[in-house]
């Protein structure tokens, strides 16, 4: 919970500042960033009063970002892969995903960049859209079925279709 709200007050700030110079035309920095997107935050960062503490500070936070990712990444891959329904999953298991993570990672910035590492996220994820949006629909599903056993069992007033109390029920 505490890093959503660090990293919504640091989007908010940092973002909320770039479209404000960029709409007001004191900051090139839109331009600048359109030309050189990995360096983005950065050329801002610059223009900000102490870029010598900012810089260092968002260095750290995106390093701490990516080694948490590839950290929660192996530890459930691992799981996944061995069949673990909790507990920790041998070191030497997470060891190799998360080698094997970062090597590819490496790979596909040096063949082609930033651009090419998004593009097979891209894929990669695709297969997803289609599990989750089958879970979705399972879900309602479900809900619809749960909805109508209760309802066949008297739990729900008929008119106003809401749950009945428990008292309600004794009472009468």
């Amino acid at each position: 919970f505490i890093p959503t709200i660090i990293c919504f007050l640091w989007y908010s700030a940092l973002g909320g500042n770039a479209m404000q110079d960029t709409l007001l035309g004191v900051s090139n920095v839109a331009i600048e960033a359109a030309a050189n997107k990995e360096m983005s935050l950065f050329l801002y960062l610059q223009e900000l009063p102490i870029p010598m503490i900012t810089i260092p500070v968002s260095m750290i936070l995106i390093v701490t970002l990516i080694v948490t990712s590839i950290n929660s990444a192996t530890y459930c891959i691992s799981d996944f892969c061995l069949g673990h329904n909790g507990g920790e999953s041998p070191f030497i298991i997470r060891l190799f995903w998360g080698t094997f993570i970062a090597l590819f990672s490496i790979l596909f910035l040096l063949i082609g960049g930033l651009q090419t590492l998004q593009n097979t996220a891209m894929v990669f994820a695709f297969p997803l859209i289609v599990i989750i949006g089958l879970g979705i629909f399972c879900t309602v599903k479900d809900i619809g079925i749960i909805y109508k056993q209760e309802e066949a069992m008297g739990l729900y007033d008929k008119k106003e279709k809401v749950p009945v109390a428990e008292e309600a029920k004794v009472e009468a």
